[in-house]
């Protein structure tokens, strides 16, 4: 026997041939060792223990004069190659005395140490694996434990245990150090792999008639230095031991735990004990701690019988509540109390959500109105990126043909929209996020509503209605911001309109600026035009709803969603269309500020843009007057007119000093175009026509036309609009020719 011999364990299994192996992994680096390329490596012996191969060899690493861990200049190392080359090699440090560091797998005491060569799993690092370049990573990570280097400074710290399968899903609660609480603990899953637990807080799991499994207790251990991961304590025990010097005063904090549930009435003593427990690491015994680890402990003994194992009950008995020993027994540190470790994983909350995802938390209160196709997934993934808190707005019910494009399944058919958005929503963290109110969204009668509309930072309009959107625009008087998404006819293009926080631009006239974008800009050809065919889902003349698939609704939802938590204090007016192929172009709304001018008690909102270009379209026709009509919206119901744009003057216009007589060439087909472009929205509102000098005063010939027009509005019931363009202002004529409002051009 050499002298090396007589320093390690045996090597495992029985000795073979080299031709006898049967991994091609372990017959490759054989015939590696056998070059002479490699000369700081000789071949000991190869052997069979069980199915797998083993090669034994020894290397010489390079081991500085003072090495910081005890490498020597010459190790024996086992390496284990897996029959099914699933797995990575295990190798094992044959020496004794061979130093339990960091990036060593836990191995039983009084065995061989483990070297814990790669981080990335075996399944990828086979592809690329060869016998040469193994040995340089043995080499290196022998070379650099030597010196003291293996752990970069900018790698994570090492975790305290390793071996552990079995998780468990967590409530938040258990992060607080002061957190005594009755546990639901249900099994989830179980395979070779091990369990999955999800453990609920009682008083989440009382709809449910569950009864508690376990009473939580959490411990917040004193920081400590990351080191070699540990062998698993087995008992209660064996945890104190681990702890070290710490040990004494946890026994203290648990003895104190117990005597308080001991005095609680609520608190059920029967319960085993279950056990968080948050290690802080630090890099180096000096530094701040990097990191927080947690690790869970389940027992099988009740609050009683783990008090008595460490001195402070005098009874086991879990039917008494007595017992309890002045001054604990410092001879019991929890012997024969054992102890099943868990990887413990927290529920997510908000705050996380927006960590996974890259941002900053917005715990913001926020409404959104419908949340159909597009509204559902939009708040799906707000919610997921922890952006806001919601109340969920509608009065519809989920029907069956929803599911094709919602965030929901059809196992909700037939509840109402509000609250199975919601639900789903509350789903996703451990804290609600949604809270759903089952009504109309412009009712402005219902108290809870408008109270929820007055606390908004925002309200998001979903709806994709115009009569929401009106009323959330005009008639509700809150504060925040009001936003829009919605759909195309086709599905395949989105508009996102959003208010400035000062609301100065408000979601109407962002309407009437996408409305005339979608006449002025030739790339917005077609937005309103529906693709393919409609299909009825029941029997009423209103159950009809167009084809339309998923991944287009899920795009748009994404990019509305982007829009959102992206928003900056001022407005926001975008169409995103998209190709058949999904590639997306975003198209800016040239967006005017609007003038306001009350007429015969009707409401103008005038383009400060239309203004220029009716003075600028004067000045070019001096000293001749011109002219032209009037494009724009009108809300009957709130006496509101919007004038938006201008149609140029037909080509058989007259033109003289003292008259303009507005032609007809074309202008019906031209006023169709744009009724038919904007869905309706854009149509005739009106003359305008401009005086040489600087009086807008009506003529005689301006009270003729007016009437005229008043009487050839009168057969639709809308009221006669017409404008005067003078120097420095416009005079505004709403049905009724002596009263008349004069603007001042800014």
């Amino acid at each position: 026997m050499t002298d090396i011999d007589s320093q390690c364990y045996p090597s495992p299994g029985d000795p073979i041939t080299v031709d006898q192996l049967t991994s091609s992994k372990a017959l490759e680096l054989v015939a590696y060792l056998s070059t002479q390329a490699v000369n700081f490596v000789d071949l000991v012996e190869c052997r069979r223990n069980g199915e797998n191969d083993v090669v034994v060899l020894e290397i010489e690493p390079e081991v500085p004069q003072r090495p910081a861990n005890d490498i020597a200049r010459r190790e024996r190392l086992a390496v284990y190659f897996d029959h099914a080359d699933r797995k990575h090699q295990r190798v094992l440090a044959l020496r004794r005395t061979f130093p339990r560091v960091m990036h060593t797998n836990v191995t039983p005491a009084n065995s061989p140490v483990e070297l814990c060569l790669y981080e990335i799993p075996y399944s990828e690092l086979r592809l690329q694996w060869t016998a040469a370049r193994f040995m340089h990573q043995l080499f290196g990570w022998l070379m650099k434990t030597a010196r003291g280097e293996l752990h970069n400074e900018d790698q994570p710290l090492e975790q305290l245990f390793i071996g552990v399968h079995d998780r468990i899903i967590l409530p938040r609660s258990c992060s607080t150090d002061s957190s005594v609480e009755p546990l639901v603990v249900r099994n989830l899953y179980a395979n070779n792999n091990g369990l999955v637990l999800i453990a609920t807080a009682l008083k989440e799991s009382v709809a449910y008639k569950e009864q508690p499994s376990f009473t939580l207790l959490t411990y917040k251990a004193v920081p400590r230095s990351h080191g070699a991961i540990q062998t698993l304590p087995r008992t209660l025990s064996e945890f104190v031991g681990y702890l070290g010097e710490e040990g004494e005063s946890f026994l203290e904090w648990l003895a104190s735990k117990l005597k308080l549930c001991q005095d609680d009435p609520v608190v059920d003593m029967s319960l085993p004990l279950f056990l968080a427990v948050y290690f802080p690491k630090k890099r180096l015994a000096d530094s701040v701690v990097e990191s927080v680890e947690t690790w869970a402990f389940a027992t099988e003994s009740n609050l009683h019988q783990v008090g008595a194992a460490i001195g402070c009950f005098g009874t086991e008995n879990s039917d008494t509540r007595g017992g309890i020993i002045l001054g604990r027994d410092a001879s019991k540190s929890g012997e024969g109390i054992n102890l099943d470790t868990f990887r413990p994983t927290p529920r997510l909350s908000l705050s996380d959500g927006a960590y996974c995802s890259g941002l900053e938390p917005k715990p913001l209160e926020y409404v959104a109105v419908g949340p159909g196709a597009l509204g559902s997934q939009v708040l799906s993934n707000l919610v997921r990126m922890g952006q806001g808190k919601w109340t969920v707005v509608d009065k519809d019910i989920f029907l069956p043909h929803n599911a094709t494009r919602h965030s929901l399944t059809s196992q909700t058919s037939g509840y109402p929209k509000a609250k199975a958005t919601a639900f789903h929503l509350n789903a996703i963290y451990e804290e609600p996020s949604a809270t759903p109110i089952v009504a109309d969204a412009c009712d402005l009668e219902d108290e809870v509503l408008l109270g929820k509309y007055e606390n908004a930072i925002a309200i998001l309009d979903l709806a994709a209605s115009i009569s929401v959107s009106r009323t959330l625009a005009i008639d509700v008087s809150a504060k925040g911001r009001r936003v829009s998404s919605f759909l195309s006819p086709s599905g395949r293009d989105s508009v996102f309109l959003a208010e400035s926080v000062d609301r100065l631009i408000r979601l109407d006239l962002l309407e009437m600026e996408y409305y005339r974008a979608i006449v002025q800009d030739r790339r917005l050809d077609g937005h309103l035009k529906i693709f393919g065919n409609q299909y009825r889902y029941s029997n009423s003349c209103r159950d009809v709803s167009v084809r339309l698939p998923q991944d287009s609704v899920a795009l748009h939802a994404a990019v509305a969603a982007r829009q959102f938590r992206s928003l900056s204090t001022d407005f926001v007016a975008k169409v995103f269309r998209t190709d058949d192929s999904l590639m997306t172009t975003c198209i800016e709304v040239d967006v005017s500020p609007y003038r306001q001018v009350v007429v015969n008690g009707w409401t103008l909102h005038v383009s400060e843009r239309l203004i220029r270009s009716m003075v600028q379209a004067r000045v070019s026709m001096l000293p001749r007057e011109t002219g032209g009509v009037l494009l724009g919206s009108i809300d009957l119901a709130r006496k509101l007119i919007y004038v938006v744009d201008s149609v140029s003057a037909p080509p058989d216009s007259q033109y003289s000093e003292t008259s303009y007589l507005r032609g007809c060439e074309g202008l019906v087909e031209s006023l169709e175009i744009i009724r038919l472009q904007t869905g309706g929205q854009l149509e005739y509102v009106g003359e305008w026509h401009s005086h040489p000098g600087a009086s807008t005063r009506p003529s005689k010939h301006d009270g003729q036309l007016f009437a005229w027009l008043v009487q050839h509005r009168l057969m639709d019931g809308i009221p006669a609009l017409m404008a005067i363009v003078g120097e420095d202002s416009s005079r505004w004529l709403v049905k009724q020719f002596s009263k008349s409002k004069e603007m001042k051009h800014g």
